[in-house]
């Protein structure tokens, strides 16, 4: 997402509290915005401050402001940090945990975006069920214009539905405080890049007539693992292993709600994945709460020579 505005250096502030599912994401995100030359804030509570995870080898990490807010006063800390912050603050970017944002750079007269870490496609269809803020039915999950190529089917709507339906502390469940979000920020900020989606993202802003702006997947590296060994991957080294491989010819495996993947579905995964030998990168996630899933007795003697199994995200690359 560029934030240019000729020589002037904007002030980015990204708030987040210790609930957010997502703070090593919005970390990244706060630090690739530094390397534009933009001075970033990141406010969250102590305990939001105390989980993040310094990266010693980034030298743009310690260029971030970071700002603690009372755990017992968060919208109201954040308030004052923004109104006496030495350079004015020219845009907040916040995720679901922090729906108060807009109401706050709303009376400032300050510009918001939401941090979605959802694709373009997904919500296509996914605020066609949910605009009305009724409760989204199972049949409305189902995308209706793909025709035969569609690959989203009954039980994954339904594992969807059942995560739009957990409710907060506040008993608000999760479509309506996803409406919310969009509704009062000035921009909707999607995990995807433009190089893929980019009609898509035009498509929903003239749909919903909301801004919605690709800015990338988050992070942009991860652990993975080759055989029986582990190391960081990022765009090269995805690359280097492609290259490996004919064109066209690896298996891609990836499941979005990490929430609603299981360990049979882990299983039955890596059943088909040997059965096929074809070569594959699987996204293979964690469950819920950041454990890894255990993969079948064998898997990697029988895979070794062809696959490669990543637990948390993998970076674009051609093939």
């Amino acid at each position: 997402m560029e934030m240019n505005r000729g020589d002037y250096n904007l002030h980015i502030a990204v708030v987040a509290t210790e609930d957010s599912e997502h703070l090593p994401e919005l970390i990244h995100l706060a630090t690739s915005i530094t390397e534009q030359g933009h001075n970033v804030s990141f406010a969250s509570t102590l305990s939001g401050l105390k989980a993040i995870r310094i990266d010693p080898s980034n030298p743009h990490f310690s260029k971030l402001e970071l700002i603690p807010l009372q755990e017992n006063n968060v919208r109201e800390a954040f308030d004052t940090f923004v109104q006496q912050a030495n350079q004015a603050v020219d845009w907040v970017l916040f995720d679901i945990t922090t729906l108060w944002v807009p109401e706050v750079t709303e009376k400032l007269g300050i510009y918001s975006a939401y941090i979605t870490f959802q694709t373009a496609s997904t919500y296509q269809f996914l605020l066609a069920a949910i605009n009305n803020n009724e409760i989204p039915s199972v049949d409305d999950l189902l995308p209706q214009n793909l025709g035969a190529l569609r690959t989203y089917h009954f039980q994954e709507a339904k594992a969807v539905r059942d995560q739009l339906l957990k409710c907060d502390a506040q008993e608000v469940p999760l479509y309506s405080r996803i409406k919310t979000a969009i509704d009062w920020c000035d921009v909707v900020a999607l995990s995807s890049y433009c190089d893929i989606e980019d009609e898509l993202a035009k498509e929903l802003t003239k749909t919903h007539k909301k801004y919605f702006s690709c800015i990338g997947y988050l992070p942009q590296t991860t652990t993975c693992e080759v055989s029986s060994s582990k190391y960081v991957m990022n765009p090269a080294t995805v690359q280097e292993w492609l290259d490996k491989n004919n064109v066209r010819s690896v298996v891609f495996v990836a499941l979005q709600n990490k929430n609603a993947i299981t360990d049979e579905k882990v299983n039955a995964i890596a059943k088909g994945l040997v059965r096929s030998r074809l070569p594959f990168i699987w996204v293979a996630g964690n469950r819920q709460g950041g454990e890894l899933h255990n993969l079948p007795p064998g898997f990697w003697g029988r895979t070794m020579e062809y696959g490669l199994v990543c637990r948390d995200w993998v970076p674009p690359a051609t093939s």
